[in-house]
């Protein structure tokens, strides 16, 4: 799968386990077919990153070590979660579906219309505001404004139909990824966005332990 593929590569430094699968064929990109609820995890020093593959989320809060998230809409089964930890708490996710058709057919700049916008807007809305967590920082009061999902990705293939001047917008990006070509901008795009969700973390403590 290319995107484990490229996570393999992001993720270089992290001792990596996928059940009896070793490192060494992570990394070499021979990855077999992904079976529903697999979980890859990730770890290097105090951070723990565990990739869940097309797996639905609860409609309530369960113990954190089963899920992170639960669901307060329909919409709870993206493509794959990429769930943060440390030693001591759960830092955050980021949401990602992966969608095989021109971005003007995912997304466009101006507001929710029910009428005219795509089912994959909803989707990607709802990811973003409607699936939470009572397990992020649940002792601070930073929590309640926070939503424990940082991004939502919609990830999709080039094509000429796409359009350039459709832009990220609040916690929702769009990012290409294409079999055969430099992938560096999504490796680095994904690398940035983690080690933002790990800094902003890393502030929330901070401010808790100050109280």
């Amino acid at each position: 799968m290319l995107f484990i593929k490229n996570c393999s590569i992001l993720l270089d430094g992290y001792k990596g386990t996928f059940f009896d699968i070793s490192s060494e064929v992570l990394t070499s990109g021979n990855v077999p077919y992904l079976n529903n609820n697999t979980k890859v995890i990730f770890k290097k020093g105090r951070v723990r990153i565990e990739l869940v593959y097309d797996t639905r989320l609860p409609y309530k809060s369960v113990p954190l070590e089963v899920c992170p998230l639960h669901a307060e809409t329909s919409k709870n089964r993206p493509d794959l979660r990429i769930d943060v930890y440390d030693e001591e708490h759960y830092l955050g996710s980021i949401l990602i579906d992966f969608k095989y058709r021109p971005l003007r057919n995912i997304w466009n700049n101006g507001p929710f219309n029910p009428k005219f916008d795509t089912t994959s807007k909803k989707q990607l809305l709802e990811y973003k505001n409607s699936i939470v967590s009572d397990h992020f920082f649940k002792d601070s009061p930073l929590a309640k404004r926070i939503n424990a999902v940082r991004e939502v990705w919609a990830v999709y293939p080039e094509n000429p139909k796409n359009i350039e001047n459709i832009s990220n917008v609040d916690r929702i990006r769009l990012v290409e990824l294409t079999p055969q070509e430099n992938n560096q901008y999504f490796i680095n795009t994904l690398d940035k966005s983690l080690n933002d969700l790990i800094e902003e973390s890393d502030m929330i403590k901070s401010l808790v332990n100050e109280r």
